[in-house]
């Protein structure tokens, strides 16, 4: 499991450093996105979680796609809404995600 996590980081790493084209996208926030975490997982897929500045946490899976430039498609998995205000930091690890926002009230 490991080495198929150590294989997921490099592919993902490779096509940041060394696509000048855009790996994949996601969109499906109203919002600006404020911060984003995400793991690979062990069929080499990658969860990706993304939270805008109205409290909104969505949930994608990444897949990569066959070709010679390598892409990642994004399907939405969940959607999220118990924050009032802007997400401004996700932790995601052991099958649980902890959020933080900055409401003063």
């Amino acid at each position: 499991m490991l080495a198929v996590l150590i294989s997921t980081l490099r592919d993902l790493t490779d096509v940041i450093e060394k696509s000048p084209q855009p790996a994949g996208s996601v969109s499906a926030h109203s919002r600006p996105v404020e911060c984003i975490a995400g793991t690979p997982n062990a069929d080499g897929s990658v969860t990706l979680l993304t939270a805008d500045t109205m409290g909104v946490l969505k949930v994608w899976k990444l897949e990569k796609e066959d070709g010679q430039r390598p892409r990642w498609r994004g399907t939405l998995q969940d959607t999220l809404n118990h924050h009032r205000t802007r997400i401004t930091e996700i932790i995601y690890g052991a099958g649980y995600i902890w959020t933080g926002d900055i409401d003063l009230e």
